[in-house]
């Protein structure tokens, strides 16, 4: 028996027959945590039969499978436009899973035109299904008003969800907003809580988060040095901007913490990182430590930060 199937565009209009063949990848795709089931990729010519009639069949599952790995090219004769039909049939029938992947995709504009009104839509769709990740992502466009009015209140009833859902970004940003937003959304001690929680789990952004609400009294009375350790943990995971604030904090001569050797090298570090415009920022305090600094100092940091990125490559394998 040959795979084939049709599936039917968003508008109705049927697309060419597809063929589901062995050149499906072998590699497991499976659901977020908050799905009811696991989605297998086929491996056996039963499995694929078994996927050919949930697809005749217009199950959703199905079709989303068949269209989430449609759009990235693992399957054989399918382009992506209809892994996109496949996609938009499993989202109309309400599946949680496929609107948050078509929120994405409309969010971030890949494989399709940047459209922050479509991606909000989607992501509400998923959201209100109880899908955690698109009640994160939902919650982030409310924060920044990206396709849908700025409403930190809303922002904050999605966060909510998507930690009572168990998803760790939204911890992280949720302990951020009761941090840091206005005034009736502030709440300090909760803030502090839902990052502790996430940096003790090793959310690097959570222990920057938390270093720095020590280092600046946020939610807090200021408290340099317990900001110390939270930094060095993500700085040590290679966090760059936890490396340029560990490296500010320790060259504060006001802090018992002063050690401007190590500190100028987590600035030589964040000055190496991915992110440009930290890049620039951390390369001109460099400039500046070195008509401060005696020459020996900055080379025994040179040899440190060496020595430091030795060591984070060899623990991130």
């Amino acid at each position: 028996m040959s795979l084939h199937k049709v599936i039917t565009t968003r508008h109705g209009k049927a697309c060419r027959q597809l063929l589901l063949a062995a050149a499906l990848a072998a590699l497991p795709f499976t659901a977020g945590p908050t799905d009811a089931k696991m989605y297998q990729i086929p491996q056996t010519q039963a499995e694929k039969e078994a996927l050919l009639r949930a697809l005749e069949a217009g199950e959703p599952d199905a079709l989303y499978l068949v269209g989430a790995l449609g759009i990235e090219g693992r399957v054989q004769d399918l382009s992506r436009d209809e892994g996109l039909a496949a996609l938009f049939q499993a989202a109309e029938s309400g599946h949680a899973e496929a609107n948050y992947l078509l929120g994405v995709i409309y969010a971030t504009g890949q494989g399709q035109p940047r459209d922050p009104a479509t991606a909000v839509q989607h992501l509400q769709l998923a959201a209100s299904a109880g899908h955690a990740r698109a009640q994160t992502a939902l919650a982030q466009a409310y924060l920044t008003g990206l396709g849908v009015a700025q409403d930190a209140a809303q922002a904050r009833q999605w966060l909510e969800q998507a930690v009572a859902g168990g998803d760790g970004d939204a911890r992280v940003n949720l302990g951020v907003l009761l941090l840091s937003g206005d005034a009736g959304i502030q709440d300090p001690a909760r803030g502090i809580e839902l990052l502790r929680v996430a940096a003790d789990q090793g959310v690097v952004a959570a222990q920057h988060n938390l270093g720095q609400a020590f280092a600046e009294g946020l939610g807090v009375a200021p408290q340099p040095a317990a900001a110390v350790p939270w930094y060095r943990l993500a700085a040590e995971k290679g966090y760059q901007r936890a490396q340029f604030a560990l490296g500010r904090l320790l060259l504060s001569g006001n802090d018992p913490s002063f050690d401007p050797i190590e500190g100028v090298s987590w600035i030589m570090l964040a000055a190496a990182g991915p992110n440009q415009g930290l890049v620039e920022v951390a390369s001109g305090v460099l400039s500046q430590l070195a008509e401060q600094l005696p020459q020996e100092i900055l080379n025994d940091a040179r040899e440190r930060a060496r020595v430091t990125m030795m060591r984070i490559g060899m623990n991130s394998r």
